[in-house]
């Protein structure tokens, strides 16, 4: 009989829905932290396409694309530079601080606010020169063949 009472009590404990509990409390959690800006560049390549070394014994003026991808809201600056590279016993120098973007010059610095996707600049009048190590502040007489070089630091992206 007593163990038939235990079994009676608790099925109209459990009939009523109540829990085994007498009460609960919930609490909240603060974090807090910094999550910092951040930002990435990437050139297009530059193909030229077939050119005499007497079409590169002249600074040519060149486009280039440039992909810039900053935190929403983080305001940026791209600067040029002039770099250079020796390949296959030529030079190639590339001066983008003469290039310009949306009216800007790149000397000076062209300025953005990043919106969290990429944004597109198309740099202009950038200029290049490709001469013969043999003869570097002559006319240009690169020798024949390809020439495919890697230029690091042609722009710069502070944020």
């Amino acid at each position: 009989m007593k163990h038939m009472k235990k079994i009676i009590l608790a099925a109209a404990i459990a009939a009523l829905g109540g829990s085994a509990f007498a009460g609960s409390s919930s609490t909240t959690i603060n974090i807090g932290g910094e999550i910092g800006s951040s930002c990435t560049i990437a050139a297009d390549p530059l193909n030229l396409g077939q050119k005499t070394s007497f079409e590169l014994a002249e600074d040519i003026s060149v486009t280039l694309g440039l992909t810039v991808n900053c935190s929403a809201g983080t305001p940026y600056t791209i600067t040029g530079a002039n770099v250079a590279a020796i390949q296959n016993n030529t030079r190639i120098r590339l001066d983008t601080n003469s290039g310009r973007s949306n009216g800007q010059y790149l000397s000076s610095g062209v300025t953005g606010t990043g919106t969290g996707a990429e944004q597109q600049y198309t740099v202009t009048d950038a200029l290049l020169k490709v001469s013969s190590i043999s003869n570097l502040t002559g006319p240009a007489e690169p020798t024949g063949g390809v020439v495919n070089a890697t230029l690091v630091g042609a722009f710069t992206l502070n944020y």
